[in-house]
């Protein structure tokens, strides 16, 4: 009674207290919501990552930038292999000297945040595709 639904699926409950979720966490849940009967609002839906404090926003986006460089720095390697070269970039010794993170192929400026006098009402642009179906 005067309870949200779905009021045990926030925050807290699904990952262990402390734990920030990587965006692929926050898509890997939503993807197991589907069908199994989980509302979102229209909020949840475009913005999943508001119910978190803006760090804690940043630090995700952070973790999700390194993923992907780090992907296409194995992809890279991958296929310089069965080209029969190897180019220095991927291998630690390089990131090291340069100061890349560890499995990434080229250096990463840090996440770069809004200053705090303007975050209320800030969203990066989206897009939405809006139609009859």
């Amino acid at each position: 009674e005067g309870e949200e639904p779905n009021a045990k699926r926030k925050k807290g409950t699904d990952w262990p207290e402390g734990y920030i979720p990587t965006l692929k966490d926050i898509k890997d849940k939503d993807k197991s919501h589907k069908g199994a009967g989980v509302d979102k609002t229209v909020k949840q839906k475009s913005a999943p990552l508001l119910e978190y404090p803006y760090k804690t926003q940043l630090g995700m986006k952070e973790t999700y930038v390194k993923s992907a460089v780090r992907n296409f720095t194995k992809q890279a390697k991958a296929r310089s292999l069965c080209d029969g070269t190897e180019p220095p970039w991927v291998e630690p010794e390089w990131a090291l000297r340069c100061k890349a993170p560890v499995g990434c192929g080229c250096p990463l400026d840090p996440i770069i945040g809004t200053p705090e006098s303007s975050l209320e009402g800030y969203r990066n642009k989206c897009e939405f595709s809006i139609g009859h179906n």
